[in-house]
């Protein structure tokens, strides 16, 4: 850790990937469970449910506001999801593959999510799908009311892979 130019807390943090997501996580899940204890499992999943899915909304919608333009096609959206999986955060902690796609459809399989392997280490899977696999679904239409997910498996949940389907539904 070095910062020749500003103060000690702008200096950088130099930790893998894996340790930085656990670093943050596993005090979370211990909170979390504590939170099971006390006010019960389904209570504390609901409340966490809530609170993620209203963060992946905002964050999203952050996101879109600060776009160039919006988005007017499901080719506008693959640019879009491609390019968010090129930034050095997640080209770090996800692998992602393409398959072919219909037209009106965009598959996007992960292969690889640290995510998932860090919330198996903390044996929490179930609190990880809640924190990052389930807002998926309500994030979706925030990118463009016509985008609806379809998803069967993810590797949170033991799955080979996280099988993303976004279809760009015609207008009714």
């Amino acid at each position: 850790m070095s910062n020749q130019s500003g103060h000690k807390f702008t200096s950088k943090y130099e930790s893998t990937y894996a340790d930085f997501l656990k670093d943050i996580y596993s005090s979370r899940v211990a909170l979390i469970r504590e939170f099971e204890k006390q006010i019960g499992k389904d209570r504390t999943h609901e409340i966490l449910k809530d609170f993620y899915e209203r963060e992946a909304v905002e964050n999203i919608r952050g996101l879109m506001k600060g776009a160039n333009k919006p988005l007017e096609s499901i080719e506008d959206f693959r640019r879009l999801m491609k390019q968010l999986s090129t930034n050095e955060f997640s080209s770090n902690t996800q692998t992602h593959d393409y398959p072919d796609s219909d037209p009106g459809t965009f598959r996007m399989c992960t292969r690889e999510c640290l995510w998932a392997d860090v919330f198996k280490e903390l044996q929490a899977t179930d609190l990880g799908y809640l924190m990052f696999c389930q807002t998926d679904f309500a994030a979706a239409p925030i990118f463009h009311p016509r985008i609806h997910l379809e998803r069967s498996k993810t590797l949170m949940q033991g799955d080979d892979v996280c099988d993303f389907v976004y279809h760009w539904k015609k207008q009714t």
